[in-house]
């Protein structure tokens, strides 16, 4: 059997804590990520109604 002294239990720990940390921080970057799209598709959004808006006040005109 393998005997694990301190300093073996130590940098299992330290290794298993470094793990969790880039997994946390993985997770923040991609939350961020998907938050950053949402706000471009509403971005978009407000494009398209702006555009229709346009649209429909030119017809409007026109008649």
């Amino acid at each position: 059997m393998l005997k694990l002294t301190n300093k073996g239990f130590v940098l299992a720990d330290s290794i298993i804590g470094l793990i969790i940390i880039c997994s946390g921080i993985l997770i923040l970057l991609t939350n961020y990520q998907s938050l950053n799209n949402q706000e471009n598709l509403k971005i978009e959004d407000k494009e398209r109604m702006h555009l229709l808006l346009n649209r429909v006040r030119s017809m409007d005109k026109n008649d």
